[in-house]
């Protein structure tokens, strides 16, 4: 099932929803500049690892190029392949637009950051020791889809449903899209937990009961790497797609 538009219009250009696309279609046309080993070596540089993040580990000078903090942003804008890429873009565009019309620019993007910030930490605390990066943004678009389906949760979703060498269009509600796409993530992500773990966490809950509807709203809601050398770890080691 693939979503293809929604029926909600908006009233304000959605600069940064376009801005965050364009900034991740960027980033990850320079990650596959870099070459195979060269694009691992950015994703062990710029990924978060929860080991190095807590100050458990520490990676090889030659990868050490921001402080560890630091990865926590910027891990939000690569992606581990294109399919990762066109599927978190594709639902940011769609339902990032509405949440940004609703929120305003200032607060969208606080927001946007807050909810990568508490995926990349949700994922983290789960596994302190991993040595594992982190890469992607699908932490922070979960929270723009809690967002929206609290903002909008009548709303219809137009989605493409192939059924094999047809494909069926209809209107489906947005519960009942977003619902089935996490369920699917989950499982997909859960049957490949060595390769590729999704981090699938809506922080948009916590944000909304701790400030309340005025805060983002406008309008009110409806192998260690220090033993090893840096090349054998990239070239052993899985990738999270996480967040």
């Amino acid at each position: 099932m693939i979503p293809l538009h929604d029926d909600n219009p908006t009233e304000i250009v959605p600069l940064l929803t376009i801005a965050f696309i364009v900034i991740c279609v960027l980033v990850f046309f320079w990650q596959m500049s870099l070459g195979g080993q060269g694009n691992q070596a950015a994703v062990y540089s710029l990924g978060v690892i929860p080991a190095v993040l807590l100050n458990k580990e520490q990676l090889p000078p030659e990868l050490a190029l921001i402080p560890a903090e630091l990865t926590v942003f910027t891990s939000m804008f690569m992606h581990g392949g294109f399919m990762h890429l066109a599927g978190n873009m594709l639902y940011l565009w769609i339902f990032g637009n509405n949440v940004e019309d609703a929120m305003g620019h200032v607060r969208f993007v606080i927001f946007y950051l807050l909810c990568g910030i508490a995926a990349v930490f949700g994922q983290v605390l789960q596994n302190p020791a991993s040595e594992i990066p982190m890469i992607g943004a699908s932490g922070a678009i979960s929270g723009v889809l809690g967002a929206y389906l609290l903002l909008y949760p009548h709303a219809r979703i137009l989605v493409l449903i192939p059924l094999g060498f047809y494909a069926h269009m209809v209107r489906l509600p947005a519960g009942l899209v977003l619902g089935l796409v996490r369920h699917t993530d989950s499982q997909f992500t859960g049957s490949r937990s060595k390769q590729c773990r999704g981090s699938v966490v809506c922080p948009y809950r916590w944000i909304y009961c701790r400030y309340g509807t005025d805060t983002f709203f406008q309008t009110p809601p409806g192998n260690t790497l220090a033993s090893c050398p840096w090349f054998t770890a990239l070239a052993q080691t899985p990738l999270i797609c996480a967040g």
